[in-house]
């Protein structure tokens, strides 16, 4: 499953994580599946978006040309188990939130 927020006035790129109702939709399938969450970020700003404090929170960054940067996170099954999730729709999940 693919999460992408585009960033703009209203919903900033750093809302991403899935808020409680489409985790509990989407997200018990993909760990039963042993499935892949694949986020898609706008920058490489530090998030927590695992709450287990031995998880790896760090982004990934592909280097599509010299201009442009393609930012990622991979969460497999068990890093979903302990997603931070938005508590309310657009709730921030950043370091700076914390």
């Amino acid at each position: 499953m693919f999460l992408y927020r585009a960033q703009d006035q209203k919903l900033k790129a750093e809302k991403l994580l899935p808020c409680i109702d489409c985790y509990e939709t989407y997200i018990p399938e993909l760990i039963k599946n042993k499935g892949l969450l694949i986020l898609i970020l706008d920058d490489d700003s530090p998030r927590t978006f695992v709450s287990d404090a031995s998880y790896d929170n760090s982004i990934e960054t592909l280097t599509k040309n010299e201009s442009k940067n393609i930012h990622y996170k991979i969460l497999d099954a068990t890093a979903m188990q302990n997603l931070n999730i938005e508590e309310v729709l657009g709730a921030r999940v950043c370091a700076e939130s914390q």
